[in-house]
């Protein structure tokens, strides 16, 4: 049986360099457009962004609960060090699938779902055994 599955739309967009509260609700209307679909695919572009604070966060937050009610999700790309230590000490970090660049966050969607099966790995002994065998 061949596996065929359809190429997903996905919307990359550009966080801001700061954002104040007025650009988070700006930002965020804007995004609406594009997490109002079937299953919506975002991919949120930190390259730019060089001060990430409360509002930040929350757009974040707020974009991937939207996503998530459409059985969607939200990808970060081209994250710095500093952002990363905001996300990981907050605890928003683990919430989100980060990649390199905007490419490798786009393709990730494209990849077909594993349906939560690992991989398979075929052996003949259990590693144990095979380890004293070899001794």
């Amino acid at each position: 049986m061949e596996k065929t599955w359809q190429a997903r739309a996905v919307t990359v967009r550009r966080l801001p360099t700061k954002m104040d509260e007025m650009g988070a609700q700006v930002f965020l209307r804007e995004l609406g457009e594009c997490l109002n679909g079937r299953r919506p695919a975002l991919v949120l572009d930190c390259s730019s962004v060089r001060g990430l604070g409360r509002n930040g966060l929350w757009v974040m937050l707020c974009s991937l609960e939207e996503a998530m009610k459409r059985n969607g999700d939200v990808r970060l790309a081209a994250v710095s060090r500093e952002m990363r230590a905001v996300l990981d000490d907050s605890g928003v970090g683990r919430l989100f699938k980060s990649f390199e660049t905007s490419a490798d966050a786009i393709a990730s969607f494209q990849r077909p779902a594993g349906y939560g099966i690992g991989p398979v790995y075929a052996q003949s002994s259990p590693p144990a055994q095979a380890a004293r065998n070899a001794a």
